[in-house]
């Protein structure tokens, strides 16, 4: 079906896309007569992308002086935010909460936005997302009117005044179980050896995934560590469990002990996503920050002392010396982990 001159245009992007139909119209010319065209959204059927378009001109038409809407605002900002070196896991989390929770607002012009209508977005996440979720919904609507008093688009933020609900989604830590261990000791798939080895290193998935083959020496004893002062650069002997394991792994040549199918470095979002697929697999129900707390577990009720256990796992203490390991050091805390 041929579009109205002016109406706008829908079409189909090459390749294999989770939002393949992209609604586009021209807004404007430059001085060169080239049509400059505002993308109104990517969409899964090309039906919701000509809703979309129908939508976009029953509101707006073609008044190029219009006040520009929240979808508008939001791209501009985040294109600035790109070029201001935006991470990539930030990236996609911020794409990713617009894309969910903010299309309430796509095509409402910006300063016309109420209080009321960025807590229904919060009101409705709240149903299905964690607090650390609806924090960052919160904090994006704040740097988006920071942005927008900035470039004199609205003169009030609006923003910090939206609630966000106590919510009490902490999960209780619970180790593994003995025959849970058993039965990841005799994994055949090597994510399933990557878990058994978590549960006797106590890493956590963010350390664990940052181990090369040359964090491992020559006597088994792994360095890593990230998160704080006391846990980076730890030391971490190797029980005598999963030294075959770690051995075999490493057969093949890679660079760092956990990798893809293809061979690539795993990234934190593969290995979460990948750990949870493990679980269902064998009929578990833990988070990657389980095998820690089993880690931590297994050496208490071995009778470790404390402070091996506060080395092992990267922990401050006030007796310890938190980067310093001298071979005496390494011994205490080799016959701390062989004793699980």
């Amino acid at each position: 079906m041929r579009m109205p001159n002016g109406y706008g245009t829908v079409y189909k992007l090459s390749g294999k896309r989770r939002n393949p139909y992209t609604a586009k119209k021209t807004i404007g010319f430059n001085d060169k007569n080239q049509p400059i065209y505002k993308v109104i959204g990517y969409f899964k059927t090309k039906k919701e992308a000509l809703q979309a378009l129908s939508e976009y001109n029953r509101v707006y038409g073609t008044n190029p002086d219009r006040p520009p809407t929240f979808n508008e605002v939001f791209e501009r900002w985040f294109n600035w935010k790109l070029d201001e070196k935006l991470s990539s896991s930030r990236y996609k989390n911020v794409r990713s909460l617009y894309n969910t929770h903010m299309k309430t607002l796509y095509y409402k012009t910006f300063n016309e936005i109420t209080l009321q209508d960025l807590q229904l977005c919060i009101d409705t996440a709240k149903k299905t997302c964690k607090k650390a979720t609806l924090n960052q919904l919160k904090l994006t609507f704040c740097e988006l009117y920071k942005y927008a008093i900035f470039h004199e688009i609205v003169n009030k933020d609006i923003s910090a005044m939206v609630k966000v609900p106590k919510i009490d989604d902490k999960k209780e830590k619970v180790p593994f179980s003995l025959d849970e261990i058993e039965t990841l000791k005799y994994a055949l798939d090597e994510f399933g050896q990557y878990i058994y080895i978590m549960i006797y290193t106590g890493f956590r998935a963010s350390e664990f995934i940052s181990i090369k083959r040359t964090d491992i020496s020559e006597d088994y004893v792994i360095t890593g560590g990230m998160k704080s002062k006391a846990g980076k650069g730890r030391k971490v002997p190797c029980n005598k469990k999963i030294i075959p394991l770690i051995e075999d792994i490493l057969s093949d040549g890679r660079e760092y002990l956990v990798i893809n199918e293809d061979g690539s470095p795993m990234n934190y979002n593969q290995f979460i996503y990948k750990f949870k697929r493990a679980m269902k697999i064998y009929g578990m129900e833990h988070t990657p920050h389980d095998t820690r707390h089993t880690f931590v577990t297994l050496l208490s009720n071995a009778d470790a002392n404390k402070v091996s256990i506060e080395r092992l796992t990267g922990h401050a203490s006030k007796g310890v010396t938190d980067t310093v390991y001298t071979h005496k050091d390494i011994e205490q805390l080799k016959k701390a982990i062989d004793l699980i």
